[in-house]
């Protein structure tokens, strides 16, 4: 399939291109387009994990699977940083803050001691170990795995019990789902899933509070800074997780049910 193949070139282009940036050229957004990129990979690595008996899955991914966690670490303090900055409290919690960037320059070096010559020749071999496989993807085995995909989705959303672990992998089906249907459709505007971003943004905001409150919480329960701090951060957590939980809500009813739930109905998840 020649979408199949473009779409591993454009990943491995994107990858190399972020990767070969200067240190200083590295923004709070090349951290997410790395993590978006690898993701993009690893949902073709999946596919080819369903269509190929012989492809070892694990070993393939993990040279990306390191720097994509390494990547994870840093875009969650960034986001951190964000979030504080905008409440305008960082007068009110230099200390914590002080404490914060600390933290995540040492994540930040830590990362890109991570990226070598030895990581590029890797990621090399890697890409070429996967070219010979995509000839064995074809419109039948594509087609079986998106609907293996979209039928545990559809056991997920038809839970009247829906907890965060079920919408964490929720988010996590959707994401290699429609990254392949996006790169078969790739000529068309009106490819399935692509109006549907409520949910999308949805699923979004509520990953990004649920990371934000765990990050509170393990700053209130080390107890590292002066109390004044700490019982601010408390009240900020408290607010973060009422926000997250309404937001919880929100996407339950976003969410569709079976009946209603075609492949034109899937939505599209960055």
């Amino acid at each position: 399939m020649k979408e199949i193949k473009k779409y591993l070139q454009n990943r491995k282009l994107a990858i190399e291109f972020i990767l070969e940036k200067p240190r200083s050229k590295f923004s709070a957004n090349t951290f997410h387009k790395l993590r978006v990129e690898i993701k993009k990979l690893n949902a073709l690595i999946d596919l080819l994990n369903a269509c190929s008996e012989n492809f070892n899955r694990k070993k393939t991914f993990k040279p990306f699977k390191k720097i994509f966690r390494q990547a994870g670490v840093v875009r969650e303090l960034q986001l951190e940083e964000t979030l504080l900055k905008k409440l305008n409290l960082i007068s009110l919690l230099s200390e914590y803050m002080i404490s914060l960037r600390k933290h995540r320059l040492t994540e930040q070096r830590f990362f890109f001691s991570m990226i070598d010559l030895k990581l590029n020749d890797r990621l090399k071999n890697k890409y070429k170990e996967i070219e010979p496989l995509l000839s064995s993807v074809n419109k039948l085995n594509t087609e079986n795995y998106l609907n293996d995909k979209t039928n545990s989705i559809k056991k997920i959303i038809n839970r009247s019990d829906l907890k965060a672990e079920q919408i964490h992998e929720l988010r996590k089906l959707l994401k290699p789902v429609n990254y392949i249907r996006k790169c078969l459709y790739a000529d068309k505007l009106n490819y399935p899933g692509s109006h549907n971003n409520k949910l999308s943004g949805l699923l979004g905001k509520w990953h990004d509070l649920q990371v934000m409150v765990r990050h509170l919480d393990n700053a209130v329960v080390k107890g590292k800074i002066n109390k004044v701090e700490i019982d601010l951060l408390s009240n900020i957590n408290a607010k973060l997780a009422s926000d997250r939980d309404n937001i919880f809500e929100k996407i339950k009813m976003a969410i569709p049910r079976s009946e209603f739930f075609t492949d034109r109905k899937l939505p599209f998840v960055y």
